[in-house]
C-alpha cells in the first residue's frame, strides 16, 4: 500500500505540472504543436511500433514462461542456456556441449 500511495502521487504531481504548463513544452518557447514531428514521419513510427510491440511482448511472455516453469510447453533445455566458458564450467556442462567425434 506504501507503494501504491508515493506512485500515486508522483503521477498525480507530474500530471499537475503538465495541466499547468499545457500547451507549452518549453515554458513560454514552445508548444506541443511545434514540438511535434511531421505527420508522415509519425505514421511511419506508428507503423514500426505496431510491428514491433507484440513480438516484444510475445517474447517477454515466453521468457516468463520459461524462467517460472522450467519445463513449460515450447521451451527446451537450451532456450535460455549460456554456452558455458570452458574456463570456470564443471565436467558435465562441457561434456553436455562439447563436439562428439
Amino acid at each position: 500500500m506504501p507503494f501504491a500511495a508515493s506512485v500515486a502521487i508522483f503521477v498525480l504531481a507530474f500530471a499537475g505540472l503538465a495541466y499547468s504548463l499545457f500547451p507549452y513544452v518549453v515554458m513560454d518557447r514552445m508548444t506541443i504543436w511545434e514540438a511535434a514531428s511531421h505527420p508522415s514521419a509519425l505514421k511511419f513510427v506508428l507503423v514500426g511500433v505496431i510491428i514491433v510491440v507484440p513480438f516484444l511482448i510475445a517474447y517477454t511472455a515466453f521468457a516468463y514462461a520459461c524462467s517460472a516453469a522450467r519445463r513449460a510447453p515450447g521451451c527446451t533445455n537450451r532456450s535460455f542456456a549460456v554456452q558455458p566458458s570452458f574456463r570456470g564450467a564443471s565436467v558435465t556442462s562441457t561434456r553436455r556441449f562439447a563436439a562428439r567425434p
